[in-house]
């Protein structure tokens, strides 16, 4: 039982982690290349738990030409 529930505890702990690397990944190319962040762009990328849709917007920044372009909503989706 004990080792299931490390094993749960491991998961969690790898997907936060690809969580957090994932927005701060996407943050600081942001900042790269656009310049400041407005604070709404980043409490919405900072407040995302979905992995899918930060990769979106990393694959998305690849070929945007404004900050716009990446389709970051300035509001979190409920």
């Amino acid at each position: 039982m004990a080792d299931v529930t490390e094993e749960k505890g491991r998961k969690k702990g790898r997907k936060e982690e690809k969580l957090l690397s994932c927005q701060e990944i996407l943050l600081s190319q942001l900042w790269l290349r656009f310049g400041r962040v407005p604070r709404p762009l980043e409490q919405v990328i900072r407040t995302t738990n979905d992995i899918a849709r930060l990769d979106a917007w990393l694959k998305n920044f690849a070929t945007a030409d404004t900050l716009a372009d990446v389709g970051i909503a300035a509001l979190p989706e409920e």
